[in-house]
């Protein structure tokens, strides 16, 4: 199972429920470093323009 966020404390929260489903993996994915891309639009995807 892959998470995707920017806040700790609502990752850790998500987490600890698919905990609770029985999800033995859980990656992390805080998007891309700053300066690449818009990393609170998800980072930098394809551009659709």
């Amino acid at each position: 199972m892959q998470l995707f966020g920017a806040d700790g404390r609502e990752l850790a929260e998500a987490a600890r429920f698919l905990e609770t489903l029985g999800v033995d993996f859980i990656d992390i994915n805080l998007g891309w470093s700053l300066g690449q891309g818009d990393p609170g639009r998800g980072g930098g995807g394809a551009d659709a323009g």
